[in-house]
């Protein structure tokens, strides 16, 4: 099956679509648990699992091994 391109929305009506999502209940949701507890500490699974990612991730990826002792959680 071929691949269709995506149309890109006009302003106006990216606009309109991003006024019904915020008014729909999933929307609403979303917005709500953005501001559900404050961030935390990783878990040591979740810094296990980042670490490895940046030790075999691409090229470049082990520069970012320093910032996994400041990183926090969010949901």
């Amino acid at each position: 099956m071929p691949v269709v391109p995506k149309t890109l929305l006009n302003p106006e009506a990216r606009k309109r679509r991003d006024e019904v999502w915020k008014e729909s209940v999933r929307g609403q949701e979303v917005a709500a648990e953005r501001n559900q507890g404050p961030p935390r500490r990783l878990t040591a699974e979740e810094l296990q699992l980042l670490r490895w990612i940046l030790e075999h991730g691409g090229e470049g990826a082990q520069a970012f091994l320093p910032q996994l002792d400041g990183m926090l959680a969010v949901r």
